[in-house]
């Protein structure tokens, strides 16, 4: 009531009865109820006031109902059991994230960061130290569907994985599903972060302003018609590179450094009336490093200078236009029409001059751009209709042109007055895909739920048409009133692959389709789950996973890019993946005290034919142990504070089991070659000793165990137009020494080679100063 911002997942409930639905993603829901017949209906919503109505219905209506927020303490005696109860009887394992309680949470320089959150989450596992990638159940960083208002985005990074491109404050909804997937997602394998931009205020204005250490943001939301009209704008960006410039000195002779990044997010929003509304949205997001070098020396009256540059720059863009309408039979349509782009672009330059007093005598210029990218035009149609009280049934369809361009360079050497260009790189693709889906969600008695399903996929790519069929099945039975068992099947099936070559993060992925001979990526996941509500305020659960992959993808040996490359397809390689494991979560989201306790104990593996000698080996991110605890307590309406702990297994890494030294005499070896080694140190002429390194196998070694405590704390204070909020956070509180990565050198005290290990961050304290308008 206080601002028309659609609620999702309010329950809607006839009293005294098991007639009970909840709202969907625009807030829309349909119940059925006898004619001519007076009845008590219950609309309820964590965190709102709740509201019981009589009616009595000779026809078809259309209701607007407005819950208004309440004091959240007092919520607990009204509506928490109902919604957990709710929860006991989902049929798939989802997890909503409150955006309220991931704005408290601490941060690392700037606003608490959505990734990091799902982070802590089972099932969730984070990619290293500075990076807010995600891998899921054994999957792939590729393998998870990142949807913003429905729209698919390819990158998710800021600063290398520093942090996400997901806004809070331009975020009313995260929902997580790591299985039991319903039939209208398609596209990945391993699970799905769905978040939807908020709806500005459509009665009155609204501001946020947010500055940071390294970032600021600002959020407006404008009322254009009052009650129909509104406009949401919300934008970020750094300014390491401005902090940066007088305290970073890379070299003395660094002529400038550049590092930013930037995200602008925008949503017009308007109610044609009570049955129709149109959106138009954006989001438009930069990432780009520039560094220059410059040396110029004076010699005998000649002038000798050189220049290199080098430019990196990736980002996303999404424009969408989305009409959503009820009809008179109770069936919500969604139309959405989008473009999405995604490019990454590497420039590289170096110059030398030769100059005398009165002439240039030489003069070099050597330049190298390397561009990809993924460009979608999409049509997404979707119906949700509640056929009786027992079935709520979805379907629909969409079609979406993809356009590859996984790599091309292009190349330019000048020499005095002389130029030559080239260019070189991996043919462009195009495809398209179609994608049709039907799930009903059926209710039988007051006990069992069901949501059965069916996808079907057809991605057409060059002369090849694969098609794919993906059932999907799950299933919640409550035992009473506090204790429920689910059981759950899916089929993924995956298109695109992602193919990188740096742990940290860099953007110099390349998302290539399937083709003629390069299969698409499956999926079979299999759960069982156990569901009790305690005390009525907290959920556990408990799920038990295992997951089958085929025609996952990596580079060969000794291959780590496609670019140059027109039959990249032979430098990849195909095998399989599974992983199986237990995951406990506890929650509790009503109350002083908040947040929930997560652990995970998993297996993950892969099996290549030409990698480890055909043999499986333990996946990357094969973390045995991962525990995470979020906890959030309220101490009055001028101070709250959180805290997050985090433990893990710590990944997995290849390192040498052995050392050889030979020599070499007349291009022979003394020492009979293992079959699986890497040479160190061959250089043309080389006669001397020769280093081969002997690996056992991949991923052989564990890396220390990661585990950090984050704090903050956060002051509230009302003033006249709005409210002021300090946040301090201290990121690594107890300054873990944490493994970032390991290099192999020799000791100079004993000449004798040693691992050693490279640590992040220690402590780091961050403040913000927030200042909302009201």
């Amino acid at each position: 009531s206080d601002n028309n911002e659609k609620i999702i997942g309010a329950i809607i409930q006839e009293a005294n009865t098991n007639n009970v639905c909840v709202s969907n993603s625009f807030g829309n829901f349909c119940i059925k109820l006898e004619m001519n017949k007076k009845v008590k209906i219950l609309f309820s919503y964590l965190g709102y006031t709740s509201s019981e109505n009589e009616f009595t219905f000779t026809k078809d209506t259309t209701l607007d109902i407005q819950l208004a927020s309440k004091n959240i303490l007092h919520e607990v005696e009204i509506n928490g059991n109902e919604n957990l109860n709710e929860q006991l009887r989902n049929t798939s394992s989802k997890i909503s994230i409150p955006i309220e309680q991931i704005k408290k949470m601490p941060a690392l320089f700037v606003e608490p960061d959505v990734l990091r959150s799902i982070q802590l989450m089972p099932g969730f596992q984070k990619a290293n130290e500075a990076n807010v990638g995600i891998y899921v159940r054994g999957g792939g960083a590729d393998q998870n569907l990142f949807l913003l208002d429905n729209i698919p985005l390819y990158n998710v990074n800021h600063l290398f994985g520093f942090m996400s491109v997901f806004n809070p404050n331009a975020i009313s909804n995260v929902d997580v599903l790591k299985g039991g997937f319903p039939a209208r997602y398609s596209g990945r394998l391993s699970s799905v972060i769905d978040i939807a931009m908020k709806d500005a205020d459509s009665k009155k204005f609204h501001a946020t302003f947010n500055i940071g250490l390294i970032s600021s943001s600002a959020t407006l939301e404008i009322p254009i018609i009052k009650d129909k009209g509104s406009f949401l704008i919300s934008a970020r960006r750094t300014y390491i590179d401005l902090l940066a410039k007088p305290i970073i000195n890379i070299t003395k002779n660094t002529t400038s450094f550049n590092l930013y990044f930037y995200d602008f997010n925008a949503k017009f929003s308007y109610r044609i009336n009570n049955k129709n509304r149109l959106y138009v949205g954006t989001y438009l997001g930069k990432d780009a490093l520039g560094l220059s070098f410059n040396e110029s020396i004076t010699k005998d009256d000649f002038l000798i200078s050189s220049t290199s540059k080098i430019n990196l720059d990736w980002g996303n863009k999404v424009y969408y236009t989305r009409w959503n309408k009820l009809f008179d039979n109770g069936i919500f349509m969604n139309t959405t029409a989008s473009y999405t782009t995604y490019n990454y672009n590497v420039a590289l330059t170096s110059i030398y001059e030769l100059d005398s007093l009165s002439k240039q005598i030489d003069y070099q210029k050597n330049s190298t751009k390397i561009t990809s990218g993924i460009f979608d035009y999409a049509l997404r149609t979707n119906f949700d209709w509640t056929f009786n009280d027992h079935n709520y049934i979805k379907y629909g369809i969409a079609l979406t042109n993809h356009h590859f361009r996984p790599g091309t360079s292009f190349q330019e050497n000048t020499k005095m007055s002389d130029t030559q260009n080239s260019s070189i790189g991996a043919r462009n693709i195009y495809a398209n895909e179609i994608s049709l889906y039907a799930e009903d969600e059926i209710t039988i008695g007051s006990k069992l739920k069901a949501n059965m399903g069916i996808n079907n996929t057809s991605f057409l790519v060059n002369s090849k048409t694969y098609n794919s069929l993906q059932p999907r099945f799950s299933a919640s039975f409550l035992l009473n009133k506090n204790n429920s068992i689910r059981i759950a099947y899916s089929r993924m099936v995956q298109y695109l692959h992602l193919l990188t070559n740096n742990s940290i993060g860099v953007s110099n992925d390349l998302w290539i389709p399937v083709t003629e001979n390069l299969k698409p990526q499956t999926a079979n996941q299999y759960s069982i789950s156990y569901l009790k509500s305690i005390s009525e305020i907290a959920l556990l659960t408990i799920e038990t996973y295992f997951k089958q992959m085929d025609d996952v993808v990596e580079y060969k040996d000794g291959y780590s890019t496609i670019v140059n490359s027109n039959n990249w397809e032979q430098n990849i390689e195909t095998g399989k993946g599974w992983s199986y494991g237990t995951e406990f979560l506890l929650t509790k989201k009503v109350g002083k005290f908040t947040g929930w306790i997560g652990y995970t104990l998993s297996w993950a593996y892969r099996k290549f034919e030409n990698k480890n000698l055909g043999e499986k080996y333990p996946y990357k991110y094969d973390r045995r142990n991962d525990i995470g605890i979020t906890i959030n307590y309220k101490f009055s309406e001028k101070f709250d504070m959180s805290a997050n702990w985090l433990y893990s297994t710590g990944s997995r890494f290849t390192l040498p089991s052995q050392e050889y030294a030979v020599v070499q005499n007349q291009n022979k070896y003394h020492l009979p070659i293992p079959d699986f080694v890497i040479f160190d140190g061959v250089g043309s002429g080389y006669n001397g000793p020769q280093k081969i390194n002997y690996y056992s196998s991949i991923n052989n070694q564990k890396m220390a165990a990661y585990n950090r405590l984050d704090l903050s704390f956060n002051w509230h204070k009302l003033k006249k137009h709005g409210e002021r909020i300090w946040a301090l956070s201290f990121y690594n509180a107890y300054n873990r020494q944490n493994p970032f990565f390991y290099f192999i050198a020799n000791d100079q005290s004993n000449g004798r080679t040693k691992l050693y290990q490279q640590s992040l961050f220690p402590i780091m304290p961050s403040i913000n100063y927030i200042f909302k308008i009201h």
